[in-house]
């Protein structure tokens, strides 16, 4: 089966099959995807689909993404914008995943901080502690 894609449509379909070049081949056997990057000629790809795609690098056939591995991508897509932003600022020197723990720890702070005061204002109210030097009433 060929499935022609152009440069501007299914951006989806590129992205989950990995297609940068044009024209891309695959070869997709027994749940696995090969990458064809030989001579682009009939006689060529039909000795790869032969016995030619045995030794060559492969990986399983992606599946569609869900909503969470979307959401993923669109996270970490964020932090590399707020990466570079940081290395335009003065902070090149820091190591990549140092500048992702301190955009997450920025960003997760306000998420941690106001649960945390929400219970200890209205949850858990200050006990009222005993004077110990006040004489007790009887």
């Amino acid at each position: 089966m060929i499935i022609p894609l152009s440069r501007e449509e299914e951006s989806e379909l590129k992205s989950q099959f990995d297609v940068n070049d044009v024209p891309s081949i695959r070869l997709y056997k027994e749940g696995q995807m090969y990458s064809y990057r030989h001579e682009k000629t009939l006689a060529a790809f039909t000795k790869y689909v032969d016995a030619g795609y045995t030794s060559a690098y492969h990986q399983r056939i992606p599946g569609r993404k869900g909503f969470l591995a979307k959401a993923l991508d669109y996270i970490f897509d964020t932090l590399e914008g707020y990466v570079q932003v940081m290395d335009n600022y003065g902070m090149y020197f820091a190591p990549r995943g140092v500048k992702m723990a301190i955009i997450l720890i920025i960003f997760m702070l306000p998420f941690v901080l106001v649960p945390f005061c929400i219970y200890m204002v209205i949850v858990q109210p200050p006990k009222e502690e005993e004077d110990p030097h006040k004489v007790k009433k009887e």
